[in-house]
């Protein structure tokens, strides 16, 4: 979910500095991490308005990171142990991202065509 969204922000980020986004602005980004995007983002002040959202999205991968670096096994118990929680912040991970790609996005054609 964050590679595909991370990009879809990147770029909404592009576009909204560069009023285009071109295949060598779409090359720069994919040897990119997910993380390095956000973070890409943050950098940026006139994208201020998503710094708090943005924060929370990595925080929020980070707790996941940590509850999945574990063998098979383990992370298969700890997941049925744990579904409902898990679940409940795969939930709280999504509404970040849908809060951050229309805030970000508002007033840009480049989000318009992402959508429809």
């Amino acid at each position: 979910m964050l590679t595909c969204n991370s990009a879809l922000l990147y770029l909404l980020g592009v576009f909204k500095l560069e009023k285009t986004v071109s295949p060598a602005h779409a090359k720069k980004m994919t040897p990119l991490t997910p993380t390095t995007r956000l973070s890409w983002l943050l950098e940026q002040q006139e994208f201020k308005a998503i710094h708090s959202v943005t924060n929370r999205l990595l925080e929020k991968y980070a707790e996941f990171l940590e509850k999945t670096d574990r063998p098979k096994d383990e992370l298969i118990a700890a997941f049925n142990e744990n579904s409902s929680e898990w679940m409940e912040g795969s939930y709280t991970f999504g509404d970040l991202m849908f809060e951050a790609l229309p805030t970000l996005g508002e007033q840009n054609r480049f989000y318009r065509l992402i959508v429809v």
